[in-house]
């Protein structure tokens, strides 16, 4: 039963989804090959997102997340050194091109991103426009997940580890479980992870911090290690990309083969400026220029140095 003091917020959510539905009817529609964002957790892909997010395209966040082995636990335990079910991914992304899958669809510029039950999208077809998927699921197996998607072309973004790390911390996002899942599971024998201070036990009795450092380090060498094998993606700094974000973003949005003006600066100055109004609650919380170096004032020297030692374990120094 609903109840009564929903209702209204239930209503609400409709009449975005109307909204929703009859901008992107009547929008012009950008064509062009899949893009696909990815990253590490806490790497400012939903806010590339929301800057490339319009009524011109259909964006999809995160649909194959859950069916990746480090998003997964019980994925990981079956007796494979595949990262994932291919049957599964190719199956999502199927949907996702004959405009099938609206449960990981999201609205641009809305209040409430994601669609309801009533959504007319479901029921009424509309016409096809370019796909954006945002998955931070395929960062360490696009190796993998690239060829079962076919011609596309992809982000690869990097964040200060120092930033990525204080926003874990913030949410006390501890990837003990990621991490016990990439040192034991056959998956990831291929990468070059062992060190003598890491083993499984020194990885439980790890601060939460420490694991969070160990688990970032680990995503970036293997974002590092797989974007070599893909020209088809650019590696984009998240630093870079928001010290000029009306420059940076433009040239970005050009060798992404959108048409001229695709993200226009009303609507970028909403991402990433305290000046204007945020275009969604989720946005609010990263839309100024100080998230470049967000670890200042919040993240101590100790603890910034214990980062950039896990980091520079597997990597060189970050370049930003």
């Amino acid at each position: 039963m609903v109840r009564i003091e929903k209702i209204p917020q239930r209503l609400t959510c409709i009449l975005d989804d109307l909204t929703d539905y009859a901008f992107k009817s009547a929008s012009s529609v950008e064509q062009g090959l899949p893009i696909i964002i990815t990253g590490a957790p806490r790497s400012a892909t939903t806010t590339v997102e929301e800057i490339f997010n319009s009524n011109k395209v259909f964006l999809y966040h995160e649909p194959f997340l859950r069916n990746t082995i480090l998003w997964n636990s019980e994925l990981a335990k079956i007796n494979s050194n595949k990262p994932f079910n291919p049957e599964q991914i190719t199956s999502i992304y199927q949907d996702i091109l004959n405009v099938k899958d609206w449960s990981h669809y999201r609205k641009s510029g809305r209040w409430y991103p994601y669609l309801t039950k009533l959504a007319l999208h479901k029921s009424l077809p509309l016409r096809n426009r370019r796909i954006i998927i945002k998955d931070p699921g395929l960062s360490f197996c696009l190796d993998d997940a690239a060829p079962l998607i076919g011609d596309h072309l992809g982000i690869i973004l990097m964040r200060n580890p120092l930033s990525i790390v204080t926003s874990l911390n913030k949410l006390k996002w501890d990837p003990i479980q990621r991490l016990n899942i990439i040192y034991t599971h056959p998956y990831f024998k291929k990468y070059d992870i062992h060190r003598d201070n890491i083993t499984i036990n020194k990885i439980a009795q790890m601060s939460p911090l420490e694991r969070m450092a160990l688990q970032t380090a680990l995503i970036h060498y293997f974002l590092n290690e797989q974007s070599a094998n893909h020209p088809n993606y650019k590696i984009v700094y998240f630093e870079t990309l928001m010290s000029n974000p009306s420059q940076q973003v433009a040239a970005l949005s050009n060798e992404l083969q959108f048409g001229a003006h695709y993200v226009t600066q009303k609507h970028l100055e909403s991402i990433t400026s305290n000046d204007q109004r945020p275009i969604t609650r989720h946005s609010y919380k990263r839309n100024s220029q100080r998230y470049i170096k967000y670890w200042e004032n919040i993240t101590n020297a100790e603890e910034c140095a214990t980062i950039n030692y896990y980091y520079n374990l597997f990597n060189a120094p970050y370049p930003q």
